[in-house]
């Protein structure tokens, strides 16, 4: 795709594309943080909008998402462990 727009746009086309690939990058962190803004008091019914929420922002924030599984898994075994005995 780049190289067509550099055939036939030059230089400045693909500034322009690289201008609207930065655009589409803020755009889809900032809906990412929306989701995840409207979802945080929801996670036992949303647990994977907001993995996929984190891990689709760009860059990824993959720590994130982890954190909170890491997060969730330790205090489910925690209360699993309370129920047993």
């Amino acid at each position: 795709m780049n190289q067509e727009m550099s055939t036939s746009n030059g230089i400045k086309g693909l500034a322009h594309a690289s201008a609207y690939h930065a655009q589409d990058k803020f755009k889809v962190n900032r809906i990412c943080d929306a989701f995840l803004d409207a979802l945080k008091g929801r996670l036992n019914t949303n647990l994977q909008n907001v993995v996929t929420a984190h891990v689709c922002k760009s860059p990824p924030d993959v720590d994130a998402g982890l954190s909170l599984v890491a997060k969730l898994r330790g205090e489910f075994n925690a209360s699993s462990f309370t129920f047993l005995n």
